[in-house]
């Protein structure tokens, strides 16, 4: 949707709705680095990607994430605004709002064997757009890579992405190719998300896993979808408007979306709160 006209009428129409979310995370994170905050306490509930080795898990809006508000399975859903504060003045931060697609839980450090994973996602089955990334959720000594075959947003599989580093941090729920020390590969600084072979734009479903070399800890695959960015400066709230401040670049919402945030912050993020609002709107 892009004409304003359109969305006026629909937000006076009464097609517009109001959630909170506030997350404490309570690890000891690394300034530089990104952390997943869905698995933080607070509201939403967190959610700690627990189930069987390397079999996907589809996840939707019954897995209890952001509980944006939402029109009919007939309407279209989009995001309106997103609006950040923390107790933590000091903190500066970068927040992306997600949609969850799928994880695969528990791939091994330990093991320099191929990791055969399975499962595919139920939306943005065309892979465009969709990215992956990796979640520490048992500690390692780092500093061992990795590589990641994927299908790609053509349906072309055994796509690998370049090798991967892991951050020689046992932080749950820190993504585990970001460091922001100095001399590591320069695909750990693109980003939380694993950098694709060339040409690709998204992932349609992940493939496999495999170690370059052997260490102890578990990674989770995760398929996301971002909705939207926000960066967020001092303990004053912040607000973003997609439809003011992005020139009407609006970004849909699919009915059973989970809906969580990433974050990048210059501090240690244990301890201080984070709370905010998500607008949505749909006709």
């Amino acid at each position: 949707m892009n004409n304003l006209k359109d969305i006026v009428d629909s937000i006076n129409a009464g097609n517009y709705g109001v959630s909170t979310w506030r997350k404490l995370p309570t690890t000891a994170t690394v300034a530089g680095t990104w952390f997943d905050l869905s698995m933080s306490s607070g509201n939403p509930i967190p959610q700690y990607y627990a189930s069987s080795p390397l079999v996907g898990v589809a996840m939707g809006k019954s897995d209890l994430g952001v509980n944006y508000a939402a029109g009919s399975s007939t309407q279209s859903t989009y995001l309106k605004s997103i609006t950040a504060m923390t107790t933590a003045a000091s903190i500066n931060s970068t927040l992306i709002l997600l949609d969850y697609l799928m994880f695969y839980p528990f791939t091994d450090d330990g093991t320099l064997d191929e990791q055969i994973l399975s499962g595919s996602p139920t939306r943005y089955t065309d892979g465009k757009g969709v990215q992956m990334m990796a979640i520490s959720v048992a500690g390692r000594t780092g500093g061992q890579k990795f590589t990641v075959k994927y299908t790609n947003q053509d349906g072309v599989e055994g796509r690998i992405t370049p090798i991967h580093t892991q951050y020689p941090a046992a932080v749950t729920g820190n993504i585990a190719t970001t460091n922001a020390a100095v001399g590591i590969p320069f695909s750990n600084l693109t980003g939380p998300f694993l950098t694709l072979q060339q040409g690709d734009t998204g992932v349609r479903r992940i493939e496999s896993i495999t170690m370059n070399g052997v260490d102890v800890g578990l990674m989770t695959l995760v398929l996301v979808k971002p909705v939207g960015t926000i960066n967020h400066f001092g303990a004053s709230p912040i607000e973003k408007c997609f439809i003011s401040n992005t020139g009407l670049l609006l970004h849909p919402i699919h009915s059973n979306a989970y809906l969580n945030f990433i974050i990048y912050a210059n501090a240690n993020l244990s301890g201080s709160a984070w709370h905010g609002i998500l607008e949505t709107f749909w006709k």
